[in-house]
This record gives structure tokens, C-alpha cells and sequence, in this order.
């Protein structure tokens, strides 16, 4: 049986997790990139259930990915009152449970665990720097030109994300947008040592704080502020 073809385009960290889940099966994959340092340098956190995290363990990414999957058995909702205080509206608490509320993972550590996997994979092929300019098709099969260079495949993947100028051009037409007019804010906080198991969000009339704990001694930060103009030197960041 000739083996399966496909071209994954973009390395965020869906695109990551897909090469390494199709790998699994009896395909040659290339894995299309030009973006790969946003998942390295990224302050950003990630959020995923126990269905998921044991999903991301049965690819076998790495032996440290349960060290670095942060284990969150309460959740708290809180709510502005008319003394402008925080009045807790909600708590979800699984401390005295196996299974917990959810998991949290820094994507800029799980993209290095998922690259280093990828790397030593030898039906995946990473292709970097490269700008798709065109996607079409040829036969029962789709093809990808870029750089003046055209492969064939029998499955395009795209994992760009919305914004990419891949989806807008070729896309555009089958996507369903909505403008929440937001912009969110992240940063990881470094603390002294406490027990941080439990995630807290914070609703005000225009703005929406998360506290995620991702260790002992580390809290990321998720700032969602609504139809604002933000000066950043009143960050307290």
C-alpha cells in the first residue's frame, strides 16, 4: 500500500500536535512553517481537561509533559458588588477527587517538547520559512506551490489560525467571524512558594482577570479589557 501524503501548514501548536498524532498512521507528513518562534518565545498559557492531557500522553511527546502539566482541582468565579469589592459567585472544587478541574501547560514549554519529538520522527519532514502562495488541486489530489516549488498531496492540513493571510485568501468566504473589539493582555508571574491549585476569574463591567496557576511559585496572568485604549506604562506588569 502506497503511503499517504500529507502536508500540515503551520507550526502553532495545533499544527504540532497533528503531525505528531498522524504520524501514528502509515503517512509521510510535511510539516509547513514559518512561525515557529511565537510558540518559543510566547508568554502564553494553556488550559486543557485530564480526556486531553491523556490524549497528549498516548502520543508519547515527552516523559516530562506530566511535570509540566499543572494539576488545578478548584475553580473560583468572582463579580464586582456595589462597595467595589470582589464577591465570590461561584466555586467548582475537586480537592478530594482523582480527577481534576483541569490542567494548565505554558505553550512556550509544550511547543519545545512537541518540536523535539517532531524532530526524531522520521516520517515528518519540517519545512521552515516557507510562504504558501497558492493551494489547488490536480486530479484527486491537492497541491501546495510555494517558492516557486509545487507538491503534491493527498491531504492539506492548515493550522494557521484565523488571522493568517492563507485563510483570508483562500478561505475567506466559508469563515464566520465575530468581533468581541477586546484585547487581552498575558504575562507570567513569578511568587513565593504557596499552594496554587486553584484558578481564578475575575468579571468586571469591561474587563475579565484570570489567574492561572501553572507551579508553586508561577501564576499566568490573562487581561481581557473591552472597548479601551491601554497605556502601557500603567501596566503594573
Amino acid at each position: 500500500m502506497k503511503k499517504q501524503k500529507i502536508c500540515i501548514i503551520g507550526g502553532s501548536l495545533s499544527g504540532l500536535v497533528t503531525a505528531i498524532a498522524l504520524s501514528k498512521l502509515y503517512c509521510e507528513i510535511d510539516l509547513i512553517t514559518d512561525n515557529q518562534n511565537q510558540n518559543f518565545q510566547s508568554n502564553r498559557s494553556l488550559a486543557i481537561s485530564e480526556d486531553n492531557l491523556d490524549f497528549l500522553n498516548k502520543l508519547d511527546i515527552s516523559k516530562s509533559l506530566k511535570k509540566e502539566a499543572w494539576p488545578c482541582s478548584v475553580m473560583k468565579l468572582y463579580t464586582e458588588n456595589m462597595n467595589e469589592k470582589f464577591s465570590e459567585i461561584f466555586e467548582l472544587n475537586n480537592e478530594n477527587k482523582e480527577k481534576q478541574i483541569l490542567y494548565m501547560l505554558e505553550n512556550s514549554k509544550i511547543a519545545n517538547l512537541m518540536m523535539e519529538k517532531i524532530k526524531k520522527i522520521k516520517s515528518i519532514s519540517i519545512i521552515n520559512f516557507k510562504k504558501v502562495s497558492e493551494i489547488g488541486t490536480s486530479g484527486l489530489l491537492k497541491t501546495i506551490k510555494f517558492n516557486n516549488h509545487t507538491s503534491k498531496y493527498n491531504l492539506v492540513i492548515v493550522c494557521t489560525g484565523h488571522n493568517s493571510d492563507l485563510v483570508k485568501k483562500f478561505f475567506d468566504e466559508g469563515k464566520i467571524e465575530n468581533s468581541y473589539k477586546e484585547i487581552a493582555i498575558t504575562t507570567i508571574l513569578n511568587h513565593s512558594s504557596l499552594k496554587n491549585n486553584t484558578v481564578r476569574q475575575i468579571f468586571l463591567d469591561e474587563e475579565i482577570l484570570a489567574l492561572l496557576p501553572i507551579s508553586n511559585t508561577k501564576t499566568s496572568v490573562v487581561w481581557s479589557i473591552k472597548n479601551k485604549k491601554i497605556n502601557m506604562n500603567d501596566l503594573f506588569f
